[in-house]
Protein backbone atom coordinates (compact mmCIF):
# COMPACT_ATOMS: atom_id res chain seq x y z
CA UNK A 1 0.00 0.00 0.00
CA UNK A 2 1.07 3.34 -1.33
CA UNK A 3 1.42 6.02 1.30
CA UNK A 4 -1.72 8.67 2.33
CA UNK A 5 -1.38 12.14 1.21
CA UNK A 6 -0.55 14.70 3.83
CA UNK A 7 0.80 11.76 6.28
CA UNK A 8 4.16 11.70 7.08
CA UNK A 9 5.70 8.28 7.59
CA UNK A 10 7.61 7.90 11.19
CA UNK A 11 11.44 7.12 10.61
CA UNK A 12 12.71 3.80 11.10
CA UNK A 13 14.37 3.15 14.08
CA UNK A 14 18.00 4.04 14.09
CA UNK A 15 20.02 1.01 15.05
CA UNK A 16 22.81 1.28 17.98
CA UNK A 17 25.87 3.08 16.65
CA UNK A 18 24.50 3.94 13.33
CA UNK A 19 25.66 7.77 12.65
CA UNK A 20 22.06 10.50 12.36
CA UNK A 21 21.45 13.19 10.26
CA UNK A 22 22.96 16.00 12.52
CA UNK A 23 25.91 13.74 12.34
CA UNK A 24 25.39 12.15 15.89
CA UNK A 25 25.56 8.27 16.76
CA UNK A 26 23.66 6.46 19.22
CA UNK A 27 25.87 6.15 22.52
CA UNK A 28 26.76 3.35 24.10
CA UNK A 29 24.74 1.74 27.01
CA UNK A 30 24.90 3.67 29.89
CA UNK A 31 27.00 1.10 31.81
CA UNK A 32 29.38 0.85 29.22
CA UNK A 33 29.65 4.83 29.57
CA UNK A 34 29.71 4.34 33.65
CA UNK A 35 32.76 2.06 33.31
CA UNK A 36 34.36 3.60 30.43
CA UNK A 37 34.72 7.26 32.99
CA UNK A 38 35.14 4.63 35.70
CA UNK A 39 38.63 3.24 33.60
CA UNK A 40 39.65 6.88 32.55
CA UNK A 41 39.58 7.99 36.24
CA UNK A 42 41.67 5.00 37.21
CA UNK A 43 44.13 5.48 34.49
CA UNK A 44 44.50 9.57 35.20
CA UNK A 45 44.97 8.35 39.40
CA UNK A 46 47.62 5.67 37.97
CA UNK A 47 49.53 8.26 35.74
CA UNK A 48 49.42 10.56 38.71
CA UNK A 49 50.17 8.00 41.27
CA UNK A 50 53.70 6.92 38.98
CA UNK A 51 54.68 10.36 38.33
CA UNK A 52 55.06 11.27 41.52
CA UNK A 53 56.98 7.94 42.15
CA UNK A 54 59.35 8.86 39.87
CA UNK A 55 59.88 12.08 41.21
CA UNK A 56 60.78 10.91 44.66
CA UNK A 57 62.43 8.25 42.93
CA UNK A 58 64.97 9.96 41.07
CA UNK A 59 65.53 12.57 43.56
CA UNK A 60 63.98 15.44 42.17
CA UNK A 61 62.33 16.89 45.07
CA UNK A 62 63.56 16.47 48.82
CA UNK A 63 62.05 13.34 50.14
CA UNK A 64 61.59 15.35 53.20
CA UNK A 65 59.15 18.13 50.93
CA UNK A 66 57.88 15.44 49.09
CA UNK A 67 57.39 12.06 49.84
CA UNK A 68 56.80 9.37 47.50
CA UNK A 69 53.68 7.37 47.31
CA UNK A 70 56.06 3.87 49.10
CA UNK A 71 56.95 6.73 51.93
CA UNK A 72 52.46 7.47 52.34
CA UNK A 73 51.83 3.83 52.40
CA UNK A 74 54.49 2.67 55.07
CA UNK A 75 52.84 5.53 57.03
CA UNK A 76 49.19 4.88 56.31
CA UNK A 77 49.48 1.27 57.54
CA UNK A 78 51.67 2.12 60.95
CA UNK A 79 48.71 4.79 61.74
CA UNK A 80 46.42 2.52 60.86
CA UNK A 81 47.87 -0.15 62.82
CA UNK A 82 48.83 2.16 65.95
CA UNK A 83 44.88 3.03 66.27
CA UNK A 84 46.09 6.99 65.85
CA UNK A 85 44.52 7.64 62.53
CA UNK A 86 41.34 6.22 63.82
CA UNK A 87 41.03 8.44 67.12
CA UNK A 88 41.88 11.27 65.21
CA UNK A 89 38.98 10.76 62.40
CA UNK A 90 36.79 9.42 65.02
CA UNK A 91 37.07 13.17 67.28
CA UNK A 92 36.71 15.35 63.50
CA UNK A 93 33.90 13.22 62.28
CA UNK A 94 32.37 13.69 65.69
CA UNK A 95 32.63 17.37 65.55
CA UNK A 96 31.22 17.50 62.12
CA UNK A 97 28.39 15.17 62.35
CA UNK A 98 26.89 17.32 65.52
CA UNK A 99 27.45 20.73 63.83
CA UNK A 100 25.75 19.75 60.69
CA UNK A 101 22.87 18.17 62.67
CA UNK A 102 22.48 21.63 64.28
CA UNK A 103 22.82 23.16 61.17
CA UNK A 104 20.05 21.30 59.82
CA UNK A 105 17.75 21.02 62.69
CA UNK A 106 17.53 25.09 62.34
CA UNK A 107 18.17 26.14 59.03
CA UNK A 108 15.83 23.99 57.45
CA UNK A 109 12.76 25.18 59.01
CA UNK A 110 14.04 29.09 59.19
CA UNK A 111 14.80 28.58 55.54
CA UNK A 112 11.64 27.50 55.00
CA UNK A 113 9.54 30.18 56.76
CA UNK A 114 11.37 32.50 54.76
CA UNK A 115 10.63 31.58 52.02
CA UNK A 116 7.05 30.85 52.59
CA UNK A 117 6.87 34.40 54.51
CA UNK A 118 8.18 37.26 52.76
CA UNK A 119 8.22 39.00 56.05
CA UNK A 120 10.53 36.99 57.74
CA UNK A 121 12.54 37.16 54.58
CA UNK A 122 12.75 40.82 55.17
CA UNK A 123 13.54 40.25 59.17
CA UNK A 124 16.62 37.76 58.62
CA UNK A 125 17.62 38.85 55.35
CA UNK A 126 20.37 41.54 56.69
CA UNK A 127 22.00 39.14 59.24
CA UNK A 128 21.90 35.93 57.25
CA UNK A 129 23.43 38.04 54.22
CA UNK A 130 26.13 39.92 56.21
CA UNK A 131 27.25 36.26 58.19
CA UNK A 132 26.84 34.63 54.58
CA UNK A 133 29.37 36.39 52.74
CA UNK A 134 31.87 36.29 55.83
CA UNK A 135 34.16 33.35 56.26
CA UNK A 136 33.03 31.40 59.15
CA UNK A 137 37.05 30.56 60.13
CA UNK A 138 37.18 34.40 61.20
CA UNK A 139 35.49 33.36 64.10
CA UNK A 140 37.57 30.58 65.75
CA UNK A 141 39.34 32.76 68.07
CA UNK A 142 35.73 34.45 69.50
CA UNK A 143 34.82 30.49 70.12
CA UNK A 144 38.14 29.62 71.51
CA UNK A 145 37.94 32.36 73.98
CA UNK A 146 34.25 31.90 74.60
CA UNK A 147 34.06 28.25 75.19
CA UNK A 148 37.68 26.98 75.02
CA UNK A 149 39.89 24.37 72.90
CA UNK A 150 38.02 21.48 72.50
CA UNK A 151 34.88 19.73 70.94
CA UNK A 152 32.02 22.85 71.02
CA UNK A 153 34.07 25.25 69.64
CA UNK A 154 34.69 23.32 66.24
CA UNK A 155 30.75 22.20 66.29
CA UNK A 156 29.68 25.82 66.92
CA UNK A 157 31.88 26.55 63.88
CA UNK A 158 30.30 24.00 62.08
CA UNK A 159 27.15 24.94 62.94
CA UNK A 160 27.58 28.22 61.79
CA UNK A 161 28.75 27.32 58.41
CA UNK A 162 26.27 24.70 57.70
CA UNK A 163 23.41 26.42 58.78
CA UNK A 164 23.94 29.53 56.45
CA UNK A 165 24.69 27.09 53.46
CA UNK A 166 21.36 25.40 54.45
CA UNK A 167 19.42 28.39 55.57
CA UNK A 168 20.07 30.42 52.13
CA UNK A 169 19.52 26.70 49.89
CA UNK A 170 16.29 26.13 50.98
CA UNK A 171 14.90 29.38 51.06
CA UNK A 172 15.56 29.94 47.61
CA UNK A 173 14.21 26.76 46.99
CA UNK A 174 10.96 27.59 48.47
CA UNK A 175 10.82 30.95 46.37
CA UNK A 176 11.09 28.85 43.05
CA UNK A 177 8.53 26.69 43.55
CA UNK A 178 6.11 27.11 40.58
CA UNK A 179 3.43 29.38 41.25
CA UNK A 180 0.92 27.22 38.88
CA UNK A 181 0.96 24.51 41.47
CA UNK A 182 0.03 26.57 44.71
CA UNK A 183 -2.53 27.91 42.32
CA UNK A 184 -4.30 24.74 41.80
CA UNK A 185 -3.88 23.85 45.89
CA UNK A 186 -5.56 27.10 46.68
CA UNK A 187 -8.34 26.71 43.75
CA UNK A 188 -9.18 23.22 45.61
CA UNK A 189 -9.25 24.94 49.32
CA UNK A 190 -6.31 22.71 50.46
CA UNK A 191 -5.40 23.00 54.23
CA UNK A 192 -2.25 25.20 54.38
CA UNK A 193 -0.51 21.62 56.23
CA UNK A 194 -2.02 19.50 53.29
CA UNK A 195 -0.35 22.43 50.70
CA UNK A 196 2.87 22.42 52.41
CA UNK A 197 3.41 18.38 52.90
CA UNK A 198 2.11 17.90 48.85
CA UNK A 199 3.64 20.69 47.22
CA UNK A 200 6.20 22.53 49.33
CA UNK A 201 8.02 19.68 51.05
CA UNK A 202 8.36 17.87 47.46
CA UNK A 203 9.19 21.05 45.81
CA UNK A 204 12.36 22.00 48.30
CA UNK A 205 13.31 18.74 48.79
CA UNK A 206 16.49 18.97 45.97
CA UNK A 207 16.95 22.47 47.18
CA UNK A 208 17.48 21.12 50.53
CA UNK A 209 19.81 18.32 49.90
CA UNK A 210 21.92 20.64 48.08
CA UNK A 211 22.11 22.82 50.82
CA UNK A 212 23.08 19.76 53.22
CA UNK A 213 25.92 18.59 50.28
CA UNK A 214 27.32 22.26 50.53
CA UNK A 215 27.37 22.46 54.28
CA UNK A 216 29.15 19.00 54.61
CA UNK A 217 31.57 20.05 52.55
CA UNK A 218 31.91 23.37 53.64
CA UNK A 219 31.51 21.99 57.34
CA UNK A 220 34.56 19.64 56.65
CA UNK A 221 37.04 22.38 55.47
CA UNK A 222 35.82 24.29 58.48
CA UNK A 223 36.70 21.14 60.84
CA UNK A 224 40.14 21.09 59.73
CA UNK A 225 41.01 24.51 59.67
CA UNK A 226 39.96 25.17 62.78
CA UNK A 227 41.71 22.05 64.53
CA UNK A 228 44.81 23.38 62.78
CA UNK A 229 44.74 26.87 64.29
CA UNK A 230 43.33 25.62 67.90
CA UNK A 231 42.87 21.90 68.93
CA UNK A 232 44.08 18.61 71.09
CA UNK A 233 43.03 16.39 68.40
CA UNK A 234 41.66 15.63 65.17
CA UNK A 235 42.44 15.65 61.76
CA UNK A 236 44.07 19.26 61.48
CA UNK A 237 45.83 18.65 64.76
CA UNK A 238 47.55 16.26 62.87
CA UNK A 239 48.44 17.98 59.79
CA UNK A 240 49.87 20.67 62.08
CA UNK A 241 51.73 18.10 64.32
CA UNK A 242 53.74 15.85 61.60
CA UNK A 243 53.96 19.29 59.54
CA UNK A 244 55.73 20.95 62.17
CA UNK A 245 57.98 17.61 62.73
CA UNK A 246 58.55 17.16 59.03
CA UNK A 247 56.74 13.70 58.64
CA UNK A 248 55.28 14.84 55.11
CA UNK A 249 54.69 11.39 54.50
CA UNK A 250 52.18 11.64 57.33
CA UNK A 251 51.16 14.71 56.55
CA UNK A 252 50.25 13.06 53.00
CA UNK A 253 48.30 10.53 54.58
CA UNK A 254 46.04 12.97 56.78
CA UNK A 255 45.61 14.49 53.58
CA UNK A 256 44.56 11.65 51.66
CA UNK A 257 42.25 10.57 54.31
CA UNK A 258 40.20 14.17 54.51
CA UNK A 259 40.14 13.95 50.64
CA UNK A 260 38.47 10.49 50.91
CA UNK A 261 36.05 11.49 53.37
CA UNK A 262 35.20 14.60 51.29
CA UNK A 263 34.50 12.53 48.38
CA UNK A 264 32.31 9.88 50.38
CA UNK A 265 29.91 12.59 51.34
CA UNK A 266 29.40 13.99 48.40
CA UNK A 267 29.05 10.80 46.76
CA UNK A 268 26.30 9.45 49.41
CA UNK A 269 24.30 12.93 49.26
CA UNK A 270 24.39 12.96 45.56
CA UNK A 271 23.25 8.98 45.26
CA UNK A 272 20.36 10.03 47.75
CA UNK A 273 19.62 13.17 45.57
CA UNK A 274 18.87 10.60 42.88
CA UNK A 275 16.55 8.41 45.15
CA UNK A 276 14.75 11.53 46.15
CA UNK A 277 14.03 12.28 42.84
CA UNK A 278 12.34 8.97 42.00
CA UNK A 279 10.16 9.65 44.79
CA UNK A 280 9.62 13.11 43.80
CA UNK A 281 7.70 11.22 40.46
CA UNK A 282 5.75 9.50 42.55
CA UNK A 283 4.32 11.81 45.36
Amino acid sequence: MGPIAGVTRAPDPVPRGVAVLDGRAAGPPSRERHWARVGLGAASVLAGLFLWEAIGTLGLINRIVLSPPRDVAAAAVQLVRSGELAMHVGVSLHELVVGLTLAVAVGLPMGVLAGWFRRVAWVLRPLTGAFYATPIIVFAPLMVAWLGIGFWDKAILVFLEGFFQVFVTVSAGVRALDDAWLRVASAFAARPAFTFRTVVLPGAVPYILVGVRLATGRGLVTVVVAELLASTAGLGWMVAYYGQTFKIANVFVVLLVTAGLGVLADAGIRRLEGHVEQWRATV
